[in-house]
Formats: C-alpha cells, structure tokens, sequence
C-alpha cells in the first residue's frame, strides 16, 4: 500500500470560524527539479469545521497540456495525464498520445518530449482520490525533458474562494502562509490557525510562518543537488 500523509488544522474558535466564512483553504505542493516552472493549486477546501483534515497518498501521474510556458493565472486543463511509478517516463506526441515505460530517472517522475509541439508539463499526486497537478513546467522542444522528484511539503493559505480554482498556476501567496515539511517517520503533522494570531504550531523545526505576498516558486519548488 502506498504511504499516506496528512495534516490537521485546528480552527476550534468561533471568532476564527466566522472568520472564515467566503475564504478557501488552498493547499499547494512542492517538488525537487532542475526545472524552472510555478507551483499550481493542488486542491482546496471551504467548509470548515473545529478541525479539518487533510490528507494524500504517495501515488503520481505525469502530465502535458499545451501552453508551454507556465503563466501566472493559467489552469492546467485538457491533459493527457497517466498514472505513473516513480522511476517512469512519459514521453508525449505530437498528437497529444503519451507513452509510459520504466526508462525515467530513478526515484523521479520524468517528462520528455519526442515531437516538436510546445507542451507544458508537471506531476500529479493523489488527494481525496484524485490524481491532481501540482507544479507546472514549460517541456521545451524535441528530446527535451523534465525530472521531477517528490517532496514532502506543503504550504497552507487561507484566501478569498473567488479568486482561483484548483489546477490555477499561482505565483504568489496573497495572505500569510504556513509551510509543513513531512518525512517517512513524521507522516502526520497537527497545526493551529486563529484570527487573531494567524498559523501557529507547537513544535519547532518542521513548519514556517510565511509573511504575505510569498513567492511560491522560491518556496516550494526546491533545487536538485
């Protein structure tokens, strides 16, 4: 069975509650490449309760769409998308047929060009599920590819559920924000959002208060070695 994470964020406030009334919790993902590229909304919530629960599983996709190079606002949308081991390589036609087989980059989900057609890219992963986008990468011409290799990192942001959808290239974090780091040993994470104080948590050293107007590629998509 795959691994499963998740986080909990404690709203048990009436004031914070009311609060929140007309705001979405956005919940974004990030990945470790070589590539330059923009985070998009992962998924969503905007019924809260004294506690909502969030929850994801290690299982992927790759994916293209047209668009080429990701552009703030933009939705990633009409994919040909395939569920994907890591290790695995999609390699996309000019038709728009993709291919999967087992020649990709050990621990990563690869993307790779074989025609001429000027593709964004990404990887998905499951949530609610779902297998949804969560980065977004210009794929380049013919033989190029993109390397993406899972990281488990989210950022949490409350914002006005009118502004974007889920599957929206995003390029900055309007409100604060709370990044949560997991791992193999710490797959759940407990945090704390107040009106009056804004995210807090209990323990030191695996999340970040983020101020307003983060850049969200700075934040989450994370350099290779």
């Amino acid at each position: 069975m795959p691994d499963s994470y998740s986080i909990t964020v404690d709203l048990n406030d009436p004031d914070t509650l009311q609060f929140l009334k007309g705001k979405s919790l956005r919940v974004y993902k990030s990945v470790r490449t070589g590539a330059t590229g923009l985070p998009v909304v992962w998924f969503s919530q905007s019924v809260f309760g004294h506690t909502v629960s969030l929850g994801w599983t290690e299982q992927y996709a790759g994916y293209v769409t047209d668009g080429g190079n990701p552009v703030p606002g933009m939705t990633v949308k009409d994919v040909s998308s395939e569920p994907m081991k890591l290790g695995q390589l999609l390699t996309a036609k000019d038709d728009g047929e993709v291919d999967v087989s087992n020649k990709g980059v050990a621990g990563a989900i690869t993307v790779a060009n074989k025609g001429t057609r000027d593709w964004m890219c990404g990887m998905g992963q499951q949530v609610n599920g779902e297998l949804a986008p969560i980065c977004a990468f210009d794929l380049g011409g013919k033989g190029e590819q993109v390397i993406m290799e899972p990281y488990e990192k989210v950022l949490l942001v409350f914002e006005s559920s009118a502004q974007v959808d889920t599957g929206t290239v995003i390029a900055e974090a309007i409100s604060a924000s709370l990044t949560v780091e997991l791992d193999g040993e710490h797959r759940s994470r407990t945090v704390v959002f107040r009106k009056s104080t804004g995210w807090t948590t209990n323990t030191a050293g695996w999340a970040t208060q983020n101020d307003s107007d983060l850049g969200l590629a700075d934040a989450l998509i994370v350099p290779t070695a």
